[in-house]
């Protein structure tokens, strides 16, 4: 077949169109030059956008009528993946169609052998999986230059499983007849891991003090003999689902044993520093720099101490200098105006009068600046996940670092941001909340020029963030007009000072926020009745059994049932929050929460991009290095930032 562009013609309309524009409350204004890139395509899309990290087999669409407008890639039939590592010319065709009421889209994305598919919606309607059985309504995917149709179907909507049917359809435990409950097992493991906490503190600090280089190249090497032994000998008969990748089988088989050792907060938190050793520059995305680091001791404006690292090229032909990555330490004392409305928790205030690196006041974090002469105009703001009980920014750095290349060369900043059990809710909040204005107040980066990216507990603190800034707006009656309305007394008209324009900017809504799998939901129900939260940790490789035992305790110090409710991301209004983008897996277990969170934000108003993939675990597009629906989910990501926010 040809490899020119894809036509999609929606039979149940035949209508086509546009996508939605970037606007929401409080958002910076567009640029006019800025024009949607759906604007500028036909139906037969005659030149398509350049995706460097892009390396996939082709693509096939099915779409049901009325349910969102989509934007989504197609890759022309019987395109082979390049094993070439210089990714920087591969590339991908962007196909948009759009009905009266919008449309779900359902991808199958080759890669490899894979036969996943994954669902990408941008309706306004309330998110619900398609099965992909016969339905109502159909779309057609052509091929422009011979006009052969590729594919016609037409998926239906049935009643929705509970998690406790979902589970009876899967193959649980590797497919063996083992009851990870068995009191007999649990002893057994429990006596592994009393043996085992003898001596893994020296364990930790020796794999901690390893080069990072060589610790990458240790795991890449383990997984390029462990897959092809796995694929050859088990296949797929050990993941949930035969749908899923080898890879994703392959790793379930090794990850799967993590849940019957029991979990502390030390074993979550050294696990999830140990995240730059899933990225190597090689891993995907890929990375066209490599870390050197630099002694020269400064910190970044005036902050104390201090260090930084430099990226260098690692090819040659990309004629670009090496980006520099800057250990942040600042006092916001002086210049904090958001964060003096967040919640302050009498610990918090103590720290306060202490004063010091570990007040309330310090943003700490790192910052990568792509190029080291000046900064991007964009940033990327990238929240950490971990259960509010683990997690480090340094960690994050390889993968964000990614990200920001892949963006166009946007810069990234990574806060940190204080966790449980030593701290509260509160004062994660109150971190974040300070970063970004540090990011805004300190670094003049305009609020529009700024994308959130959260990853799981991160996912709510961005949710939270816009929360914040959309709750402050209303309590002071700032709108978009040139004069502000007093609050207390309606028809009277006040002329803006020159602070109230400098707090109007500093509460305007980013360009955007996206939501890896998001962690929004800390109610007593969700944490204990039935559905995903508590059925799907029975396969979930990330959050299981073992996790939720450790971590649910530390969430009763949040407060009763009340302030849980009313603390949760998704029990709040949700009203005047920027374009969201959210991914989520219908098998794990925050999926629930996810599809509420997304349903609540539509009914508000709020313009939500939804991609929801199968048979995958919590947060699974940090394992990209490993499986390719990792890999279509960064893509996924990584192309609603460049589309809706730079």
């Amino acid at each position: 077949k040809s490899k020119g562009a894809v036509a999609i013609t929606a039979d149940a309309s035949g209508h086509t169109g546009e996508q939605h524009s970037r606007a929401a409350d409080g958002n910076c204004a567009e640029p006019t030059s800025k024009t949607t890139e759906s604007n500028q395509r036909s139906s037969h899309l005659p030149s398509a956008p350049t995706c460097r990290y892009t390396r996939h087999h082709s693509s096939l669409l099915e779409h049901h009528p009325s349910r969102g407008v989509e934007s989504s890639r197609v890759m022309p039939p019987n395109t082979k993946d390049s094993d070439d590592d210089d990714v920087a010319g591969a590339t991908a065709t962007t196909a948009t169609t759009c009905v009266p009421d919008g449309d779900t889209v359902i991808v199958r994305d080759h890669h490899g052998d894979g036969r996943s598919a994954y669902v990408r919606c941008d309706s306004s309607a309330p998110f619900e999986m398609p099965d992909g059985r016969n339905g109502s309504g159909s779309v057609t995917v052509r091929d422009s230059s011979s006009g052969s149709v590729l594919l016609k179907t037409r998926p239906q909507y049935n009643r929705r499983q509970s998690a406790e049917e979902v589970n009876q359809t899967l193959n649980l435990n590797l497919g063996l007849p083992l009851d990870p409950d068995s009191p007999s097992i649990r002893s057994i493991f429990r006596t592994l891991s009393n043996f085992f906490a003898l001596f893994e503190h020296k364990l930790f600090a020796l794999f901690g003090s390893l080069p990072l280089p060589l610790k990458q190249r240790l795991t890449k090497w383990g997984w390029m003999i462990y897959f092809p032994l796995h694929k050859l000998l088990l296949g797929r008969r050990t993941g949930i689902h035969p749908d899923a990748s080898y890879e994703y089988h392959a790793l379930s088989t090794v990850m799967h044993w993590g849940r019957l050792f029991p979990v502390t907060v030390e074993r979550m938190r050294f696990s999830l520093s140990q995240l730059s050793v899933w990225h190597p520059p090689e891993a995907y995305p890929y990375c066209l720099r490599r870390y050197e680091r630099e002694d020269d001791g400064g910190g970044d404006n005036g902050g104390s101490g201090g260090g930084r690292w430099r990226l260098r090229r690692r090819r040659v032909g990309h004629h670009r200098e090496g980006a520099v990555v800057k250990k942040i330490s600042y006092d916001m004392k002086d210049t904090c105006r958001i964060a003096t409305g967040v919640h302050v928790t009498d610990k918090e205030q103590h720290e306060q009068q202490k004063g010091g690196v570990g007040g309330s006041t310090v943003v700490t974090g790192y910052y990568i600046q792509q190029n080291p002469s000046k900064p991007s105009d964009h940033v990327l703001f990238w929240l950490y996940g971990g259960a509010y009980l683990a997690g480090d920014s340094e960690g994050n750095l390889p993968i964000a670092e990614k990200f920001g290349q892949w963006c166009n060369d946007v810069d990234v900043f990574l806060p940190n941001y204080r966790l449980l059990p030593e701290y509260s809710f509160f004062d994660s909040l109150r971190d974040v909340v300070q970063s970004y204005e540090y990011l805004v107040s300190v670094r003049g980066v305009k609020p529009c020029n700024i994308t959130c990216l959260g990853v799981s507990s991160g996912g709510g603190l961005v949710v939270r963030l816009f929360q914040t800034l959309a709750e402050r707006r209303r309590e002071m009656g700032i709108d978009d007009d040139s004069t502000h309305h007093d609050t207390n007394h309606h028809h009277d008209v006040v002329p803006k000072s020159t602070a109230r324009v400098e707090l109007e900017r500093l509460l305007t809504n980013p360009a955007g926020g996206v939501l890896m799998s998001p962690f929004v939901d800390y109610t007593v129900e969700s944490c204990t009745q039935p559905g995903s939260f508590t059925q799907y940790i029975k396969h979930d490789l990330i959050v299981n059994q073992s996790v939720i035992e450790e971590g649910l305790q530390y969430f009763d110090r949040l407060g009763d049932a009340d302030v849980r409710r009313r603390e949760s991301p998704v029990h709040r209004s949700l009203v005047g929050l920027p374009p969201l983008c959210l991914v989520v897996s219908e098998h794990e277990a925050c999926f629930d929460q996810n599809k509420l969170l997304v349903d609540r934000a539509r009914a508000d108003g709020v313009r939500v991009t939804c991609g929801a993939w199968k048979y995958m675990c919590h947060v699974w597009p940090l394992l990209s290095m490993f499986i390719p629906e990792g890999r279509q989910a960064c893509d996924f990501m990584v192309n609603w930032i460049k589309e809706n926010c730079l």
